[in-house]
């Protein structure tokens, strides 16, 4: 499209140079050549913001895989008998943290774990991700 503008401005350029019998305007000459570079400088802004936009996903997208990078996902946790969310909560970190003591044979640092259901995990993507 840029290409097309400067056609465009090439081909003004050469009708005011044709027309010897008329003398143009110098506003007018003015006129056109502003024109085609208020264009031309139109054309460049919008792909600058479409190269930002896809810049932006593209940090997203990074920063996604940069919080799940250390998710350990467990299938088949024994459900924990009704009860209020703390009990549930609490039955399922007490699951992970043994399931990583006993069967892993590595000792997890509770303060830098958290437990959360896959249910959960998709209410958090609405939020901006995944809890850290």
């Amino acid at each position: 499209m840029v290409s097309a503008l400067e056609i465009a401005m090439h081909d003004i350029q050469e009708e005011v140079t044709n027309k010897k019998d008329e003398t143009p305007r110098w506003s007018d000459i003015v006129e056109r050549a502003v024109e085609c570079k208020f264009e031309k400088a139109t054309v460049e802004l919008n792909e600058a913001e479409k190269s930002i936009e896809e810049m932006k996903k593209k940090t997203l997208d990074i920063k996604d895989k940069k919080n799940r990078r250390n998710n350990i996902i467990l299938f088949k946790v024994p459900e924990c008998q009704p009860g209020s969310y703390e009990e549930v909560m609490k039955h399922d970190e007490e699951f992970c943290l043994k399931f990583c003591n006993d069967i892993l044979d590595s000792p997890l640092d509770t303060r830098k774990c958290t437990v959360q259901h896959a249910d959960k995990c998709k209410e958090n993507q609405s939020n901006g991700g995944y809890s850290e």
